[in-house]
């Protein structure tokens, strides 16, 4: 994990506005360090939103024209950074800004573990979350972002959240194609396989192969319990293996 703070370059001070973020409420500067990319924010929120700031005070200022204002520096890359504000400042924007893509929302998940947000801001991380993959899992017409997918795998096991698994198993009633081109284990790469970890792709092995063979993969739910990830069959009463995946 990268440092939270670093001091702001001695030899730089201009700072690039994010260009899609709202600018017109800040009153301190968060700051992506390398690419010297800024972010209108209200410094006090933040601080008491997420902890990790209100240990250490604003940098000197910074200036964007000629105008200077306190700021944060951070070693975060501001296409993560975009999404997390979006998300802390949801109340500020409208229905069609607070959409976030599955990769938007594993960025959004790192910087809250990294900024020690609020508990509450965890719980409506995850039931967002949770929305979203029901929202994949009606998407009937269309594949959605492969990366968006495995991003949301990822969550979902970070999370122990079982009832994305369950979504995505309804998905596959719908299309065989999502099992063989979205999410067949023996398509990812190496570093996909890496990234999710062994119990992910075992688990996404045996729904694949179910579906392929069976066809009833919908039938299925997931649950977390102390043994790890477990799926079992709701529709046969006289089934009742629990496939488990530590």
């Amino acid at each position: 994990m990268a440092m939270l703070f670093r001091s702001k370059p001695r030899e730089v001070k201009e700072v690039q506005l994010h260009p899609e973020y709202p600018q017109h409420h800040g009153d301190t500067l968060l700051v992506c360090r390398d690419e010297l990319v800024g972010f209108k924010i209200n410094g006090q929120m933040l601080q008491l939103l997420c902890p990790a700031f209100s240990k250490a005070a604003p940098k000197d200022g910074c200036d964007i024209a000629d105008w200077t204002r306190p700021s944060f520096w951070v070693n975060d890359k501001p296409d993560d950074v975009f999404p997390f504000l979006r998300f802390l400042n949801a109340c500020n924007h409208d229905a069609a800004t607070n959409v976030f893509s599955g990769t938007e929302y594993r960025a959004i998940w790192r910087l809250l573990t990294e900024y020690k947000a609020l508990p509450f801001l965890e719980s409506i991380f995850r039931a967002s979350v949770t929305k979203k993959a029901r929202q994949l899992a009606d998407q009937r017409e269309s594949l959605p972002d492969r990366a968006e997918v495995l991003a949301l795998l990822y969550l979902g096991h970070t999370l122990r959240n079982a009832e994305i698994w369950s979504s995505l198993c309804l998905r596959g009633r719908m299309s065989r194609t999502w099992w063989r081109v979205m999410l067949n284990p023996f398509q990812l790469e190496e570093a996909e396989v890496k990234d999710l970890g062994s119990t992910v792709v075992r688990a996404l092995a045996f729904l694949a192969t179910q579906n392929a063979l069976c066809g009833d993969v919908d039938e299925f739910v997931a649950e977390y319990s102390a043994k790890g990830l477990c799926f079992y069959r709701t529709a046969d009463k006289e089934d009742t293996t629990k496939h488990i995946f530590i």
